[in-house]
């Protein structure tokens, strides 16, 4: 089963804990009245449920939907979101309380490359959020894999508590784009209702068509140790250097060592779906390369 972050829960937010409880009816003796209290309990149960569902049903927003010319479709609470249409861009701004402006803005950019285009949103950060930018890799909308970059959460000090976070996937031959920017009311819950709304806008996403992503197609196959790489194996005393790895089309796959370590594969490195196994690799021509201590270790991809 994939386990990878959803769009929403990469919003660096404050979360919120939950509680439950309840009461046991004291045990009795009596038959009867053992029976008559259980009657009691159905009944008063079934009508607090019902006037429960029905105060439910009435709290409960009506969504609506926006369906984009570039084939995707959202849905949004209009109770807390004003939806904005721009000619590059739809905006979905939170019309909550909130510290300063908050939105979701969401794009096609045809003809680029995911992080050609985050560099250019990118590019005009200071210099020191520029090094501290949090940059990951991982779903999005389902199955399609996206490159997040964010701000770091903001010191609760912090003036003008700000986060602002970027995810670009690879789209029918451009990119599709979304930028969050958030500001901070140092409330909890009143910055996680506006959390929660942008991030439904998010997570609801929906697409008419969505291409096979192409960008890293040459990355599925079978890596099987090359003569060189099993001279390097031996260099490495101590080290579960794989016999073979084996990547699918879904960035899953399965490292073949002393033991089967399932991966997700990124970019750049294999990430170990519930280790810590975590090694850098890069693919040139038919060969992969697997960083294994000062080693790059050598692999071939096998013939289908």
């Amino acid at each position: 089963m994939k386990k990878m972050a959803s769009a929403a829960a990469l919003l660096l937010l404050t979360g919120v804990i939950s509680a439950c409880s309840g009461q046991t009816a004291p045990e009795t003796t009596a038959a009867e009245t053992a029976a008559e209290t259980q009657a009691e309990t159905a009944q008063d149960g079934a009508e607090e449920t019902a006037a429960e569902e029905t105060a439910e049903e009435a709290a409960a927003p009506e969504y609506r939907s926006y369906k984009s010319k570039d084939g995707w479709s959202v849905r949004y609470n209009p109770e807390l979101i004003k939806v904005q249409e721009g000619e590059e861009e739809v905006q979905f701004v939170y019309t909550g309380e909130s510290a300063g402006s908050c939105s979701t803005s969401i794009s096609v950019v045809p003809d680029a490359q995911p992080q050609e285009v985050l560099g250019r949103r990118t590019q005009g950060l200071d210099a020191e959020t520029l090094d501290n930018l949090i940059r990951e890799e991982g779903y999005f909308a389902g199955d399609h894999w996206a490159f997040f970059e964010m701000t770091p959460a903001p010191a609760e000090d912090e003036k003008d508590p700000i986060h602002e976070q970027w995810i670009a996937a690879e789209y029918n031959g451009g990119v599709l784009l979304a930028d969050t920017v958030v500001h901070y009311t140092g409330d909890d819950g009143k910055d996680m209702r506006m959390s929660d709304a942008l991030a439904e806008v998010l997570d609801s996403m929906e697409f008419e068509n969505y291409e096979p992503q192409v960008m890293y197609e040459y990355v599925p196959g079978t890596y099987e140790l090359t003569e060189t790489g099993k001279e390097q194996a031996e260099k490495l005393a101590g080290e579960d250097v794989p016999a073979s790895i084996a990547l699918k089309e879904d960035h899953t796959g399965t490292v073949d060592g002393e033991e089967d370590i399932p991966v997700f594969w990124y970019s750049w490195k294999l990430v170990g779906e519930s280790s810590d196994y975590s090694h850098e690799y890069t693919i040139e021509g038919e060969n992969l390369y697997l960083q294994m201590g000062e080693e790059w270790v050598e692999y071939q991809k096998k013939a289908e």
